[in-house]
């Protein structure tokens, strides 16, 4: 009981702390997806003391779980693209499928998590987790892992308030990445006749929107987090575009960015004031 009492004490200067850096991340819209999961992995692993914090989004049909930005404290390294199949892990499944938060001081005893004990929890070392959903229309497309390493921890009130907080930044900003992607597309339309050069870098855009679109408004959450990263890529270069489209013109012999890159590879960690 002492070190729970110790944990909410210690927890509660840090969590508005926490809800600060979030909202300072939150004001600047400009910055990519992948940026802004590295930041904030970062806030979660710093403000609820755990050694990682990771994006993890479903593909193949919802039976698989892939990082697409991970956290960890100890090394300050940002990396991505671990798998973790839950074919046989019915429970987890079952568990990851709800839009509530799953927190557990013994990760690998208890019902919801233990099936990944022997393959995810036991040879990192991982002992306690905290799990918020990303909830996208109505389901579930992935969640935050804050993941505590060595004995088990319990987790506050205020622990468990920073991660839905992390989750809602990140879904607020997926949403956001899509709406740019539709006023961009709205743009392109009337202004590409106008601007020969614009008009070669709209084209090959405009296909990538509309898939992108297409994507974005199915039912289905296999490939989501391909569907993330391009979300992100095509949403700042049009933001770009936008900020200035007859600039365009100065580099007709130009080509664009390769549309499959996610930027989010190895990673040193952010600055502190960056995080923060």
């Amino acid at each position: 009981m002492t070190d729970v009492n110790l944990t909410i004490s210690g927890t509660l200067p840090t969590v508005e702390t926490a809800r600060k850096q979030l909202a300072r991340l939150a004001d600047q819209p400009d910055l990519p997806l992948p940026e802004v999961f590295r930041r904030v992995c970062e806030i979660a692993a710093e403000s609820l003391r755990v050694e990682r914090a990771g994006i993890w989004l479903f593909v193949n049909g919802d039976k698989v779980l892939r990082c697409v930005s991970l956290f960890e404290r100890s090394k300050r390294k940002h990396s991505k693209g671990a798998c973790l199949s839950l074919a046989e892990c019915p429970a987890f499944l079952r568990a990851m499928g709800e839009p509530s938060l799953l927190s557990s001081e013994t990760a690998r005893t208890d019902p919801r998590t233990r099936e990944l004990n022997a393959v995810y929890l036991a040879p990192l070392g991982i002992a306690s987790v905290v799990y918020a959903p990303l909830q996208r229309d109505g389901r579930v497309v992935g969640a935050i892992f804050c993941e505590h390493v060595g004995s088990p921890r319990g987790w506050s009130d205020a622990d468990r308030s920073i991660a839905v907080n992390a989750s809602d930044l990140i879904v607020s900003r997926i949403k956001s990445a899509e709406g740019a992607l539709r006023t961009a597309r709205t743009h392109f339309v009337v202004v590409t006749p106008a601007v020969p050069a614009l008009a070669r870098l709209a084209h090959d855009l405009k296909s990538l929107l509309t898939e992108i679109e297409v994507l974005a408004r199915s039912g289905s959450s296999a490939g989501a987090e391909e569907r993330f990263a391009r979300i992100g890529d095509a949403a700042s270069r049009a933001a770009a575009i936008l900020r200035g489209p007859f600039e365009a013109e100065t580099a007709e012999h130009e080509t664009l960015p390769d549309s499959h890159d996610d930027d989010t590879g190895e990673h040193p960690a952010l600055p502190a004031a960056s995080a923060r």
